[in-house]
């Protein structure tokens, strides 16, 4: 979409994520919560490594004539499947106040599983799936 001057503006929130479970989260909150003024675009990458993760968008977001100046990027990603190497070499990479990583800990599921009770311990991602059945009792990673 084009911004012009007198109209109102829309900006998009590109969420760059590693699998289908976050892609299809994110497409929903786009369904359920329309944020007037903002377009959320959940783009998924085949990569599950944060660096790849970062260097997928970057390509993908300088071929699409879509994102312009102003929309923001984040990176939803999971801790247990990437290092603190990882992590500090997909910093490195983000000198743009409008990029930001996002890190699930140790996975997505916790973020999905914080909508029904809080839970500040460590927790197995296992063992968050069969919470997360507690709630949703046909969750299935990477179902809509």
């Amino acid at each position: 979409m084009t911004r012009k001057e007198g109209n109102k503006s829309v900006y998009s929130l590109w969420i760059f994520c590693e699998g289908k479970t976050e892609r299809n989260y994110f497409a929903q909150l786009r369904a359920v919560d329309r944020i007037q003024g903002l377009q959320i675009r959940p783009v998924i990458s085949e990569d599950k490594n944060i660096v790849g993760l970062v260097n997928y968008s970057i390509k993908y977001l300088e071929h699409n004539r879509d994102f312009l100046e102003g929309d923001s990027v984040v990176y939803v990603f999971d801790r247990d499947k990437n290092t603190n190497e990882d992590f500090k070499k997909a910093k490195e990479k983000l000198n743009d106040p409008n990029l930001q990583l996002i890190l699930s800990n140790p996975c997505f599921e916790f973020w999905i599983l914080s909508h029904f009770e809080l839970y500040c311990k460590p927790m197995q991602p296992e063992l968050l799936k069969v919470k997360l059945r507690k709630y949703m009792e046909l969750y299935k990673k990477t179902k809509e």
